[in-house]
């Protein structure tokens, strides 16, 4: 989880390194999944594969379907001036979306030291959402209206990415350099009417409406170099590109008539540029990693009106070290730093929000500032037959660390910004283990306990928190020969204090049941996600004028089968899909 110079110094996940194994098989290969749940989670999936000594083609076809329930409370309970203002919310989201998606590629071996590779990938989204919500007032516990609220949403997305991958080897062993580039080119067309009716007492339909046209150009371009030095040392380094360019037109309208104050059209420009170096070897017993990443950030946000002209210009330099010392045959000690970066998201900065719950309204800032962390992480990597424990300690200082602020606002109604704070500390321990009692038999546990504080200021009011949680999972594989494997999870997440509110505990259980078929050419799989009906989220706010309670509550368990048939294809050989970003 402390990603080496050679990874992006964004974001706060660790790096799965997982190594591919080149298809030696010849020909034609390909698999077909069907799958069907309730409620829907359907979808067909083809897979593809020709191979020769020269070429390799590939394709990736499918399409999905999945509908989501989820029920959501509000309460919020307010005293201004002596008077008690009460708001009972309860809402139904329906949400649905069908993917239909298309892969296609190939691998040209130009010869045994060079490759080509070109893929096109695209899909097609439509979200649907069919939302009610019921609103009750109360003023000193005396109901004073009903409002009833229904929201319809469409939103057609349509994605491409073109791909051209070029790797170089040479006869010296270790010797590698790839080139890569890739461009996507994305838009989205989001639509909503809103109809809104005070029953209680009786009042007059409004209807409002409203349209966010989002379009994005990203050109990404990275080039590595690997070489090996002298006996055991390694020499990495490489450049990287991201050059996006998303615009965003959005308007609303109110009874037919224009809602100027959110007609606006905001355009942002992030270019970020990177280069990086690092040296490995090994000294004895202990093997060092050492790097440095520099990046320079260029970004630009405006709108249309000119009530906005945001640029922001910094280079970074994110140095990383790891350790590893052999105490003795199949025990380690591992030790790294890294300093790491997290940009805010383009709807974490964007102020054009959505109309869709007034009451409780997502604003985004484009004031807001990265976040920048220092990371220290050390362990112990110990391998065994049967059982393996890994434990392992860590401490982060984040500074211009950002959290969601919730603001009530003139008209009693709560509005929830991203601003930046001063900073956070986080330290804390980690368990990750993994037992096999039996042959047929799995367990693993991964268990984080921290503890942790946040401080900083907005407006001229000063928020701090300290608190500790903690979250685990555990997962059983039991794998009975010609009968049937089962696979158990079990997530569980702590409370957790944040600078203003309280989120409570949370939990997940998934089962899966899976049987081969026909000398493993066939599976079959049925599953039930949200096994014990239990995938909430409440957060509870008790601020100084005001009490707020929000819980969403997704609907009922996911049943799930699926059927997989395989031609020419070992079971454990994996699809080719486009690569994420």
């Amino acid at each position: 989880t402390n990603p080496s110079s050679a990874y992006e110094a964004q974001g706060s996940a660790g790096i799965i390194n997982i190594i591919l194994k080149k298809n030696e098989m010849q020909g034609c290969n390909a698999s077909v999944q069907a799958s069907l749940g309730s409620p829907a989670s359907n979808g067909i999936n083809v897979n593809m594969s020709y191979k020769t000594q020269k070429v390799n083609l590939f394709s990736n076809i499918g399409y999905r379907y999945i509908n989501m329930i989820v029920d959501n409370t509000l309460y919020k309970d307010s005293r201004n001036k002596g008077q008690q203002s009460i708001l009972e919310q309860h809402g139904s989201e329906n949400s649905s979306a069908g993917t239909t998606s298309v892969y296609i590629g190939g691998d040209y071996y130009i010869n045994a030291k060079n490759t080509l590779t070109g893929s096109y990938y695209r899909s097609y989204n439509v979200n649907k959402d069919d939302n009610r919500y019921y609103y009750n007032y109360f003023t000193n516990n005396r109901k004073d209206s009903t409002v009833a609220r229904l929201e319809n949403y469409r939103e057609p997305q349509i994605f491409n990415e073109l791909e051209l991958n070029y790797v170089k080897t040479f006869n010296q062993p270790g010797l590698k350099w790839t080139t890569n580039l890739q461009y996507d080119f994305w838009n989205d067309d989001e639509h909503q009417n809103i109809r809104q009716q005070r029953s209680t007492p009786e009042g007059p339909l409004s209807q409002i409406i409203t349209r966010d046209i989002e379009s994005s150009n990203d050109i990404f371009i990275q080039s590595d170099f690997t070489t090996p030095l002298k006996k055991s040392g390694r020499l990495d380094a490489g450049i990287k590109g991201n050059l996006r360019a998303i615009r965003s037109e959005y308007s609303a309208s109110q009874d037919n008539v224009a809602l100027e104050q959110y007609n606006n059209k905001l355009m942002y420009d992030e270019n970020i540029y990177a280069a990086y170096i690092q040296y490995s070897n090994k000294i004895s017993k202990l093997n060092y990693l050492v790097g440095l990443r520099s990046e320079l950030s260029d970004i630009h946000i405006s709108d249309r009106k000119g009530t906005l002209d945001k640029r922001k210009n910094y280079l970074d330099l994110f140095p990383t070290l790891h350790l590893q010392y052999q105490l003795q045959p199949l025990l380690d000690l591992q030790l790294s730093y890294s300093r790491r970066v997290n940009r805010p998201k383009f709807w974490q900065l964007n102020s054009f929000a959505g109309l869709s719950n007034d009451r409780y309204l997502t604003v985004g800032n484009p004031d807001l500032n990265p976040i920048y962390t220092h990371s220290i992480e050390a362990g112990v990597l110990k391998k065994t037959g049967r059982l393996s424990i890994n434990p392992g300690a860590y401490f982060q200082y984040s500074t211009n660390y950002f959290e969601f602020i919730l603001q009530e606002t003139d008209k009693g109604n709560v509005l929830r910004t991203p601003v930046n704070l001063d900073h956070e500390t986080r330290y804390g321990a980690e368990l990750t283990t993994s037992w096999n009692p039996y042959t047929w038999w799995r367990l693993s546990l991964d268990l984080n306990f921290y503890k942790f504080s946040q401080e900083g200021a907005f407006e001229g009011k000063n928020y701090y928190t300290t608190d500790q949680t903690w979250f685990s999972t555990l997962r059983s594989g039991m794998k009975f020969p010609k009968i049937v494997s089962v696979d158990f999870s079990f997530n569980y997440q702590g409370q957790k204090n944040t600078v203003q509110s309280v989120i409570r505990p949370n939990y997940r259980a998934n089962i899966a049941l899976s049987k081969d078929l026909l000398q493993d050419r066939a599976s079959i799989t049925f599953a039930v996600n949200n096994l014990l009906n239990s995938q909430t989220y409440e957060q509870i706010t008790a601020a100084q004028d005001y009490y707020l309670n929000v819980y969403y509550k997704r609907v009922g368990p996911t049943y799930l089968g699926a059927i997989t048939y395989r031609l020419n294809r070992k079971k454990d050989q994996a699809d080719r899909l486009p690569t994420e970003k």
